[in-house]
């Protein structure tokens, strides 16, 4: 800890973090294939309390996203490295702590026809660019061959607001397009035709 009149008698944290936080936007451009679809992003960095003292402690969050084991160990031991030049060069100490989350999704290539065949509006993107969504549904797919799809809320003319968001409004009219895939998909696999 020390006072913001003479940061040269203390070690400061939130120098140390805050160029932590940029270096960790630069590992994936400069580590990983461009064909590999991966993400770190640092999300929150919380540190002081008053204006004129430099705290003791920075805390950075963030997340990191892959779609293979390989990746995803690149990753880590890249954010680890990283994380240990810049606190050692500020001569800080450090705590890394990884929270284990869901396997990335990777739908089975037949589901993926069935559900695309069970679209039947033509203003629906069936072939979205690939996204690296942090969702259960990947542990059942590890388990059992089936299918993802994202249904969008947003009408023509609206901003788009992203999941987690503070404005965030679902739109209940989404629901009849998310239940007629479903019921194009169950045309498919059981074989009835069914009027929505």
């Amino acid at each position: 800890r020390g006072h913001g009149s003479r940061p040269s008698n203390c070690i400061d944290p939130i120098s140390c973090a805050t160029l932590l936080f940029t270096s960790l936007q630069t590992i994936v451009p400069t580590t990983i294939p461009a064909h590999e679809l991966a993400l770190v992003q640092a999300t929150a960095l919380n540190s002081g309390t008053k204006s004129n003292i430099i705290p003791n402690v920075a805390t950075l969050q963030g997340t990191i996203r892959f779609t293979n084991a390989k990746t995803a160990q690149d990753l880590i031991t890249t954010v680890t490295h990283v994380t240990q030049s810049i606190t050692s060069a500020h001569k800080c100490q450090y705590h890394l702590s990884w929270s284990q989350g869901c396997i990335p999704v990777t739908n089975d290539p037949k589901c993926t026809e069935i559900i695309r065949k069970s679209v039947k509006n033509a203003e629906i993107c069936v072939d979205p660019l690939p996204v690296t969504v942090g969702e259960d549904f990947g542990e059942f797919l590890a388990v059992v061959p089936g299918g993802l799809f994202l249904v969008g809320s947003v009408e023509e003319g609206q901003q788009i607001r992203e999941l987690h968001c503070g404005e965030y409004d679902f739109n209940d009219r989404v629901i009849d397009v998310a239940v007629g895939v479903f019921g194009g998909i169950l045309e498919q696999v059981a074989g009835v035709e069914l009027e929505f």
